[in-house]
């Protein structure tokens, strides 16, 4: 097996030597036609890449192959970003592992999805306005009855709490399913999004002290220490018939502790 570790390119020298190593096909961002392309202009490895005219490498390989040109040269083509903005909205949506035509499985699919939407806004510090559902069967399926449809929620007020999200997604998956087709896709999208800070209460609500507040903080807490999912809202279910398959998954080294990479010596 050969050997696995860091290298770091730490001089102007090492940087040199790296590109005359590395075959062009190599290269992250250069594909079978564009290597193609290169290789019948002489262009074998990286540092030959480099050598060439940054107008004659827009030319041919667009503003992406400039910024690669740039990259490859030691000059950052886009700035680090030292803080993460905020997203104007999010999604979470999965095609179904299998082809569903019940109701209730795609209602525990889709209080799924509410939660993870729900998660990622409490990790942002930001609420939601507006839940929006969306269902279809399979476009690639010519022999099934097509169907797509959406359904928007507008919320009473601002929030980031599960409980209220998934509440108002199961609405909508409702207002929309048809029975007697079979469905393939559908997501999650939360929009309208606010800071938390900024959110306006009124005499009826409490933003920080309502009870699904509450309950999604200490589910928070619970299945950070236990484990994702441990604790969760009845509406999602255990069945997950729905879940899409990851046979096939490729091992996440770099994120999961579990995954490490082994190295036999």
């Amino acid at each position: 097996m050969p050997e696995i570790g860091v290298y770091a390119i730490d001089t102007e020298q090492k940087r040199i030597e790296i590109l005359k190593w590395c075959s062009i096909e190599d290269v992250w961002g250069i594909g079978r036609q564009h290597t193609k392309m290169l290789r019948a202009n002489g262009i074998f490895t990286a540092f030959h890449y480099t050598q060439q005219k940054p107008d004659w490498i827009k030319r041919h390989l667009t503003i992406n192959g400039l910024r690669l040109w740039h990259e490859l040269n030691g000059k950052p083509a886009l700035p680090l970003q030292t803080f993460i903005s905020h997203k104007k909205e999010i999604c979470t949506s999965r095609s179904f592992g299998n082809i569903l035509t019940n109701l209730s499985h795609i209602e525990e699919a889709v209080a799924n999805y509410a939660a993870r939407c729900a998660d990622k806004l409490r990790q942002q510090q930001t609420s939601t306005q507006y839940v929006m559902v969306f269902l279809h069967t399979n476009p690639f399926n010519k022999t099934d009855k097509q169907y797509s449809n959406w359904r928007g929620i507008a919320l009473p007020h601002p929030t980031n709490a599960t409980p209220d999200i998934i509440k108002a997604a199961i609405t909508a998956i409702r207002k929309i399913y048809l029975p007697g087709l079979r469905y393939k896709k559908a997501g999650v999208i939360v929009s309208g999004l606010i800071p938390n800070q900024q959110v306006q209460g009124n005499i009826f609500t409490d933003f920080a002290q309502s009870p699904q507040h509450k309950i999604s903080k200490i589910m928070d807490e619970i299945n950070h220490t236990l484990g994702k999912d441990k604790l969760r809202i009845a509406a999602q279910g255990y069945a997950h018939s729905w879940q899409l398959r990851q046979n096939l998954i490729s091992p996440r080294y770099t994120t999961n502790l579990q995954e490490l990479l082994k190295v036999k010596t």
